[in-house]
């Protein structure tokens, strides 16, 4: 998920344009953020902060297990695949396993290399990176409804 630009009051403007209905529930959704690296983890989070949600951020897969276990509200997880140490989609799996309303965004440059087929994990929804801030509150609202 590299390049998400940073604070703009564009993508802040852009994220509130979804259709009332999303914004209603969505919106009043908690979202984990996982991302091994500080400076990532907290640009996606700050983004989709900006975009309306609360957001809890882990630095590992390990502690993203935790918080989850911790606050059962979470209702998506954002990860990137294949930096956590057990494995992306493994994780991901995991995390669907754990609480049925629950659903993953992975993201990864290798997107088109994860072989399944639709409908095999309907939790989780893949995504290639790197995503703008639009994109990624747009897929973040697609991915909660």
């Amino acid at each position: 998920m590299a390049p998400v630009r940073r604070g703009t009051l564009a993508t802040a403007r852009r994220c509130r344009q979804s259709d009332a209905a999303s914004e209603n529930s969505a919106l009043k959704a908690t979202i984990l953020v996982v991302h091994p690296l500080r400076p990532m983890r907290e640009t996606v989070a700050d983004t989709v902060r900006q975009c309306g949600y609360r957001v809890l951020e882990a630095t590992s897969a390990i502690q993203a297990q935790s918080q989850i276990k911790a606050e059962p509200d979470i209702r998506l997880v954002i990860m990137e695949f294949p930096e956590l140490e057990f494995g992306g989609l493994q994780t991901a799996l995991w995390f669907a396993g754990m609480n049925p309303q629950l659903k993953v965004l992975l993201a990864s440059s290798r997107v088109w290399n994860i072989s399944f087929r639709p409908g095999d994990f309907d939790q989780i929804t893949l995504c290639p990176s790197p995503l703008n801030g639009f994109e990624l509150g747009r897929m973040v609202r697609r991915t909660l409804e």
